[in-house]
Formats: C-alpha cells, structure tokens, sequence
C-alpha cells in the first residue's frame, strides 16, 4: 500500500510540468531567505543557520569583473570626422603696409572726392534759379519752366491727364442702381427702411444714445446698423454738433454704403453723404454723414 502511494504521488509530481525560475526571481528568492534568516538570529530564536551553506553560496556567486576604458575613435580627438574646412584668413598680419593701406583707401581718390563735392556746393550756393533773389533779379527757372511747358502741352493734347482717374471710382458710384429684386420693385425707399428690424426700435436706441457716452450695438447682418444709425443721428439733431462718422474695413464696403445711404437721404453721391478713401475723397462742404 506504501509503495502504491509513493509510486502514484511519484507520477503525480512527473506529469506536472516543470516550472522555470529565473535569474532574478532567484535571487529574489535568495535574499528572502537571509532575511528571515537574520531575524531569526536577532530574536535569539536559534544561534545560527547553515553557515557553512552560506559561506559556500557566497564563494559560488562571487562575480570578477576586468573593465578596459575603451574610447571610441570619433572622441579620442586623434581623427577628425567632420568636411568643414577652417576658416582662411585673408590678412595674416593686420599692421602690415599692405593691410593699413587698404583699410585706409587712395589718397588721390579721396582727395578728388572732396573736390567734386565742394565744387557741386559752390554752384548750389551760387545758383540763384527758384530764389527770391533770383526772382528779383529776373533768373528764370529753366527746369519749372520745362515742366510748366510739358503740362502745359500734355492738357492741350488730351485734355488734361489724371493719373489717378484708375484708382477713383467717384463717377462709377453716381450711376443709380437698378432694382433687381421683387422687393425692392414693389417698395419705395421708404417703406424699405420702414421694414428693417432697426426701425422698430429706433426710439429706444435714440434713448439709449442720449443716455450714454459710449454705446455698442450687436445685431444681425442687414438689420440696419450701418445704414440707418447715422441717418437716425442727423435726424435726431447730431449732425448740427459736427460731422457724423462710419468706418467700415474695406474699401468696396465704404462706397456701397455711401451710395446707398445718400439714395435714401435723397442727395447726390459727395454732397450731404460722401465717403473717404485711400486716393480719394468724396466730400463737401456740405457733407455731414461720412
């Protein structure tokens, strides 16, 4: 019956698979067991445990290492790995004649350099032409005189001009729109200012302006904000205090609105309702909406 058992617990333990312990797990295993060990000696529950054991473990495990300080050849500084060549510099000796000479320049040349210069100050200052002493003394200006005759001949040949009738779009902006939409048919101007949201609260915003030095006004696009604010101040009486204002961050923007603004004040385009802009401006005396 013994030997029964031993043989089964016997195959048993063969057929179980074979569990692999590493390296560290060893050694984690090894210091574990010292230090229990070390605590058994500390309470004096016993004198000493296998020390003969230990002492050999100890020998097995001694370890010696020959380290060789090996540097690589790209660090030992005795070849350069690099293609950039040292600078060359020019002038070896900076006091030697050659290098003073040069930095100094040629004395002739900076001699007549200053003659030609002093020559070209005396002939300005002796050059009576476009004085008040010249006028006086009968000097005509041949250059102004040039130039008169040149204006002169470019007015009598093409009419005067503009070189800056490509960047003004003044007479463009006066032709009336054309209505192309059904509202806008069927609406005069009136009643189409009369249907903006704006309208609605015109009293409350004017109320609001009075009130207040500074107002900022939010609201959808077409709403009326740019367009019927300022005929609303001149309405109210602001006009008679100065000029009023509307900035718009494009160029295109600002001359659409003062055309459409001066169509609904019922004025031409640069009279009461004008705009400003860059090499143009369309205003006049009489302009109070800018």
């Amino acid at each position: 019956m013994d030997d029964y058992v031993a043989k089964k617990a016997a195959a048993q333990a063969a057929a179980q698979p074979v569990k692999r312990v590493s390296a560290q797990r060893r050694q984690l295993n090894a210091d574990q067991d010292r230090w229990e060990a070390n605590r058994m000696l500390v309470s004096g529950a016993v004198q000493r445990v296998g020390w003969e054991d230990e002492a050999m473990e100890d020998d097995e495990v001694k370890v010696h290492l020959l380290v060789h300080h090996v540097v690589p050849p790209f660090l030992d500084g005795r070849i350069v790995f690099t293609s950039r060549p040292e600078p060359v510099v020019p002038v070896k000796d900076a006091t030697s004649d050659m290098a003073m000479l040069a930095k100094k320049g040629s004395l002739l040349v900076r001699k007549e350099r200053e003659r030609e210069n002093a020559v070209k100050g005396q002939k300005r200052e002796w050059d009576l032409k476009g004085t008040k002493l010249g006028q006086i003394m009968g000097v005509k200006d041949t250059e102004a005189e040039q130039a008169k005759v040149a204006e002169q001949a470019r007015e009598d040949a093409g009419g005067g001009e503009n070189y800056k009738s490509d960047s003004q779009f003044k007479d463009h902006m006066k032709e009336k729109n054309v209505a192309s939409s059904h509202f806008a048919k069927s609406k005069t101007i009136v009643e189409q200012r009369e249907f903006l949201p704006i309208f609605s609260v015109r009293q409350e915003l004017l109320n609001v302006i009075r009130d207040n030095q500074v107002i900022v006004c939010v609201g959808q696009t077409g709403s009326g904000k740019t367009t019927q604010m300022t005929q609303y101040l001149l309405e109210d009486g602001y006009g008679d205090l100065g000029m009023i204002g509307c900035t718009q961050p494009r160029r295109v923007a600002a001359m659409s609105v003062a055309k459409r603004v001066s169509e609904e004040f019922g004025c031409e385009l640069g009279e009461q309702v004008g705009y400003s802009i860059r090499f143009e401006d369309v205003t006049g005396p009489n302009t109070v909406i800018k």
